[in-house]
């Protein structure tokens, strides 16, 4: 199979779907070529060393990349950033149309909508199939940062969107109320895909462990903010927390790392108000950015108040995630929902100084048991794979030491997955919880370390894929009787069976008699 990647960004700009995702493909297999513009993204200017010229190829680790000319621009000027959209989709048009020997799929990555526009003209001259990887939606990200408030003009923006969508053949999205969004204009709900963002975990971890941020001392407590620094990051909220703090004489001390329009007149501000609790740093290669989030003691993520961004998971959350710091979270919506079920930081209403700045003082005072609580990452070691027949019941099992953390998925069938707290210190002791996993709901299950786990297959044949946080000790291991009446499992037994166990389930000991963890 051969991929065209059409982007406009790509290395060295920071993209989200760059570099990383293209060289995934490759090494399942996949011939890739990219299709990107000269890089100018998000200071509006070329890179240094790059100059435009009609074509230029290149070779990333081993990935083919063709530039093509656009002009460079990411101001605030309308106008100008049309005609970066524009130049760069006629210039990929006319690579694509006539230069492009043949492809089987177009991954577009969108925004900006063009590149989706491209795709699909494309598919209808050349007959290639179309994957368009929504992060952005149009018009509606247009209307929540004010590029263009022209209602008329956002009215026929959002016609030709929906027609892009609908006739891509996949549409990949990344949260739920996206996917919920386009189905209801309209596109078909086969199309759309969920696939959440992810981190390049390797990356982020191998840096250098720590970063001295200026004049912060012993006693600061650095918040930092990772991005662009534009108009939908109402960024602006953060400095006037800063003030309030700063008044408090709080230890918080917040950092921008990061380019975009709206540094200037933060700086601005900072230096009027004389806040020595802000500091600005400039952008630095995705290679180093790890160094800076470790080095943090909490990590910021804002976005203004508006209906569009409930809905979405900023990208930057999942790299907050993968090193393991707490989470300041001022975004409503999914993304909230999604730290306050981990558990992995506390969340503030956006567009609102006194919130932030309350929320920001309350993790500075946090005792480092519970901040270290709330950022643990867990560093998976084994994957395993293990495929039952309908009516199997596995478990329950734990490993009384070198305990395991699991993350447990489905990709065949469906299976009916519990959980029990054995740890006696805690409030939900011998309290389980259950839950339907399947390839087709791709729900994922975390079970933390402390937990006995099992599972009752409830389709023909199901297969189930596991991460573990610690390698499989069959010394250490120990079964909880499945159906001990203390637990109460209602587990969803197929009527007229039993189920199917293994010796070592049946003489699985019920809680009262079990080694549990305090």
């Amino acid at each position: 199979m051969k991929v065209l990647l059409l982007t406009q960004w790509f290395e060295p700009e920071p993209t989200f779907k760059g570099l990383t995702f293209a060289k995934a493909l490759r090494d399942a297999g996949i011939e890739v070529e990219v299709l990107t513009g000269f890089p100018n993204y998000p200071i509006g200017k070329l890179y240094s060393g790059y100059k435009l010229r009609l074509m230029q190829h290149e070779m990333i680790e081993g990935i083919k990349v063709t530039r093509v000319p656009l002009y460079p621009s990411h101001d605030r000027s309308v106008l100008r950033r049309l005609a970066n959209y524009l130049s760069f989709a006629i210039s990929a048009l006319i690579y694509g149309g006539f230069f492009v020997r043949s492809v089987d799929v177009i991954y577009a990555y969108h925004p900006p909508l063009s590149v989706g526009a491209v795709a699909v003209v494309l598919k209808f001259l050349r007959g290639w199939r179309v994957v368009l990887d929504v992060q952005d939606l149009w018009p509606d990200t247009l209307r929540a940062t004010g590029m263009l408030n022209n209602e008329r003009m956002l009215s026929i923006i959002g016609r030709a969107a929906s027609l892009i969508y609908r006739w891509s053949d996949v549409v990949v999205v990344l949260s739920k109320g996206f996917q919920d969004r386009l189905i209801s204009r309209g596109v078909p709900a086969a199309k759309v895909e969920v696939i959440h963002n992810w981190a390049d975990e390797e990356k982020l971890r191998n840096c250098e462990d720590v970063v001295a941020f200026a004049n912060s001392t012993k006693t600061s407590f650095n918040i930092l903010f990772a991005g662009n620094i534009g108009s939908a990051q109402s960024l602006n909220v953060v400095v006037d927390a800063a003030g309030l703090l700063k008044e408090r004489k709080s230890h918080v001390r917040f950092v921008f790392l990061g380019t975009g329009l709206e540094v200037g007149s933060l700086q601005n501000e900072v230096k009027i108000r004389d806040l020595d609790n802000v500091e600005f740093l400039p952008s630095v290669p995705m290679e180093q950015v790890g160094a800076y989030l470790k080095s943090a003691d909490a990590l910021l993520v804002h976005l203004r108040r508006d209906e569009l961004f409930e809905i979405t998971i900023p990208s930057k959350t999942q790299a907050y995630m993968a090193v393991g710091k707490p989470i300041l979270m001022a975004v409503q919506g999914e993304a909230a929902d999604l730290v306050s079920r981990a558990a992995c930081g506390l969340v503030a209403k956006p567009q609102d100084s006194v919130s932030l700045a309350n929320a920001a003082d309350k993790l500075s005072k946090m005792a480092n048991e519970e901040l270290f609580k709330m950022g643990a990452d867990c560093h998976f070691v084994q994957d395993n794979h293990s495929g039952s027949k309908q009516g199997v019941l596995r478990g329950l099992h734990y490993q009384i030491h070198k305990a395991q953390g699991k993350l447990v998925r489905v990709i065949r069938g469906e299976i009916f997955d519990v959980v029990v707290d054995i740890r006696r210190s805690s409030a939900t002791f011998g309290k389980w919880v259950g839950v339907n996993l399947s390839e087709d709901n791709k729900k994922q299950l975390y079970i933390p370390a402390g937990f006995a786990h099992g599972f009752y297959v409830l389709s023909d044949w199901a297969e189930i894929l596991y991460k573990s946080s610690d390698y499989y000790a069959p010394e250490w291991e120990r079964t909880l009787l499945w159906n001990d009446p203390a637990l109460g499992i209602a587990w969803p037994i197929i009527e007229g069976s039993s189920p199917v166990l293994s010796v070592k389930d049946t003489k699985g000991l019920p809680l009262s008699e079990a080694e549990c963890f305090e």
